[in-house]
């Protein structure tokens, strides 16, 4: 990590140990809290800097699929991983394959960091212990993986057992169990 990056993360974990230091009526939290992409309240505030130290990953099959192509990560061209097409067969048109996926989702990533935050209250820390455990915190909370975008489907759309809503808040063991796959740090 760049001495910039950890400026970043120093920052970041300042900056959400006082919004969540406080308590808000249950409305304007739930608005806090809501996902929806770019048009989010809050995702973008842990999105845009947490890009910075997260640690990514690659499942074996985004892998395979890399090589099946003849591609390394570095050589595949960006439709092969960047479309905005919403549906498999769609981004498949596209000639989309593979998918950065946040694991868990942003919005189960801030009720996460929320709870720590509020965890403190019943602590006996210093307030540069609560922010150094919370920067430890937030480098692990979350991977950015990439996925073949058949993997995203599973993890992201309604089945028989699980609705949309409820893969969202599925902890980061919970969505990779539903991959069955393995994964190698990038």
């Amino acid at each position: 990590m760049t001495e910039n990056d950890d400026n970043i993360l120093d920052s970041t974990a300042r900056f959400l140990y006082n919004v969540f230091s406080d308590s808000y009526s249950g409305a304007f939290e739930k608005k806090l809290m809501s996902g929806g992409g770019g048009n989010s309240m809050f995702v973008n505030a842990w999105g845009k800097p947490s890009s910075t130290f997260i640690k990514r990953r690659i499942s074996g099959e985004a892998k395979k699929r890399l090589e099946e192509h003849g591609y390394t990560i570095d050589t595949c061209p960006s439709n092969f991983y960047q479309h905005n097409a919403k549906t498999l067969e769609k981004r498949q048109a596209a000639g989309k394959q593979l998918h950065w996926d946040h694991n868990p989702g942003n919005v189960k990533v801030l009720q996460l960091i929320r709870d720590r935050v509020r965890s403190y209250a019943n602590q006996k820390m210093t307030p540069e212990e609560k922010i150094a455990d919370l920067k430890e915190y937030l480098v692990g909370v979350q991977t950015l993986d990439l996925i073949t975008i058949e993997q995203d489907a599973i993890r992201t759309y309604r089945d028989e057992v699980l609705e949309k809503k409820e893969k969202d808040m599925l902890t980061a063991d919970e969505r990779d169990a539903l991959l069955k796959d393995t994964w190698e740090a990038l």
